[in-house]
């Protein structure tokens, strides 16, 4: 028996779009289809919004969550970009998924095609209280990437970022070793960062060798110039998450 019940409209038209369902017995999402009129094309690199035909009233004290599918990401790099969405349960539009494709190939979204999940959560409000100082911890300011991706010791108060791959990424060797090193260029020069801000870039050899909006095509320019083993990451502006 369901915890709680969602009631749901469906925009006229859309009545043979399979409706949100649970495809197996414990499944905590609910796989939701898309309800478009035509074939849709997501070129690698470009997002898209795609219809559900959906308006839910989802119950005060609850949101929905919109959530990629595993299988369509792993296979063919179609994600929802801003996962998890939210639906707040005083919204009444059309349930719409925005989808990236950050693979290398087009995908084809058709009618009845399922799309992404839809989960069900409690939500919890916060109230915010102003301090002139807060609680300190052994973590501090450390940002994206802080603890590394090796084990081994980090830094102790590094810029933030600046040791996204951690301390003990020497012990990945030669390689790891040459990341860090051009890790270590990219913080020491955050106007270059600045430069490439809401792009993927690759750094190597001291310098951007590549950068745009598409991963898969930064990785092969960054290979097609001859850099085997740049460091990847999506620019924010002054500051870059390493990939």
């Amino acid at each position: 028996m369901a915890d709680i019940t969602v009631h749901f409209t469906r925009r006229p038209g859309t009545e043979d779009v399979p409706l949100p369902k649970y495809m197996s017995e414990h499944a905590s999402g609910m796989d939701v289809c898309a309800a478009v009129e035509a074939p849709v094309t997501i070129a690698p690199g470009e997002v898209k919004l795609i219809p559900t035909g959906l308006t839910v009233a989802i119950p005060p004290g609850y949101e929905v969550q919109v959530r990629p599918r595993s299988g369509l990401a792993l296979k063919h790099g179609l994600t929802v970009v801003n996962a998890p969405g939210t639906i707040d349960s005083d919204y009444r539009g059309e349930v719409g998924i925005i989808l990236g494709n950050v693979g290398r190939q087009p995908f084809t979204v058709e009618r009845g095609m399922r799309i992404a999940q839809l989960v069900v959560q409690r939500v919890i409000r916060a109230e915010l209280v102003e301090r002139d100082t807060l609680p300190a911890t052994a973590r501090s300011s450390g940002g994206f990437g802080h603890t590394g991706l090796l084990d081994g010791p980090v830094v102790a108060e590094p810029r933030v970022g600046y040791d996204a791959v951690g301390g003990g990424a020497k012990q990945g060797g030669a390689v790891a070793e040459t990341i860090q090193e051009q890790f270590k260029w990219l913080c020491d020069h955050p106007e270059e960062e600045a430069k490439y801000a809401g792009e993927f870039i690759a750094v190597a050899d001291g310098k951007i060798v590549a950068h745009g909006k598409n991963c898969g095509e930064v990785i092969d320019e960054a290979t097609r110039l001859g850099y085997a083993q740049p460091l990847i990451g999506y620019a924010f502006g002054e500051e870059t998450y390493v990939l």
